[in-house]
């Protein structure tokens, strides 16, 4: 039929509707290079996280290891 545009759609189709990707709300019209500053620097921030947690875990276990060797000697 004319004027049917028949091409696969990438994605799903937000209709208007903001798309909700977690914390990453995003909203029609938003550029691709916007979306990409955004998500790396949600890349970084789980990074930074990622680190300050496996310290706080490494501190615990050389606590627990400091007790426990004290409590043994």
């Amino acid at each position: 039929m004319p004027g049917l545009d028949l091409t696969p759609v990438q994605g799903r189709p937000t209709f208007g509707y903001p798309v909700n990707r977690g914390r990453l709300v995003l909203k029609p019209g938003v550029t691709q290079e916007l979306r990409s500053r955004v998500n790396a620097h949600i890349a970084a921030e789980n990074r930074q996280r990622r680190l300050m947690m496996s310290g706080v875990i490494v501190a615990i276990v050389a606590l627990c290891a400091y007790f426990v060797l004290r409590w043994l000697t």
